[in-house]
């Protein structure tokens, strides 16, 4: 059983990097995960295929800063969004996000959260509909897909 399973939640996205599965899920209870506090409302990118290394967002502010470009602030971002994964995890990952268009210059936190705020304006913006701002962002389509 994942460390998700333990609380409750809702599977909103899924991506698949070379055969490994990633769920973006979002939780709605208080609770710690991987050591980090996860408040009700924030979502969170699993380390794949039931593995508890994560990141954690603050999705709403997200949305707010990645839409509207006037508004980022790598300070702010960081404060948004908590990582547990180790340097050989990041860097694992690394090397497969960098086949589908990562750059090294961009955190790898901060390109995971970019294209789920792409995938929040694609496909839930009624949700949102308040906080997204203006701005695309600049990428073509999220690599999140909708949970099965």
């Amino acid at each position: 059983m994942s460390e998700i399973d333990s609380t409750k939640h809702i599977p909103r996205a899924q991506c698949n990097l070379s055969g490994k599965l990633y769920f973006v899920y979002e939780v709605l209870e208080d609770v710690i995960l991987s050591d980090i506090e996860v408040r009700k409302g924030r979502w969170i990118l699993g380390g794949g295929n039931g593995e508890s290394s994560m990141l954690t967002f603050n999705i709403v502010d997200s949305v707010k800063l990645f839409s509207d470009q006037n508004r980022i602030d790598e300070v702010e971002l960081e404060e948004l969004i908590q990582c547990t994964w180790s340097p050989n995890e990041a860097y694992q990952i690394g090397k497969e996000i960098k086949k589908i268009g990562w750059n090294e210059d961009e955190k790898i936190e901060f390109w995971f959260a970019r294209h789920i705020v792409k995938f929040i304006i694609e496909n839930c913006p009624q949700e949102f509909e308040s906080v997204i701002g203006s701005d695309d962002i600049e990428i073509n389509e999220s690599i999140f897909v909708k949970a099965d």
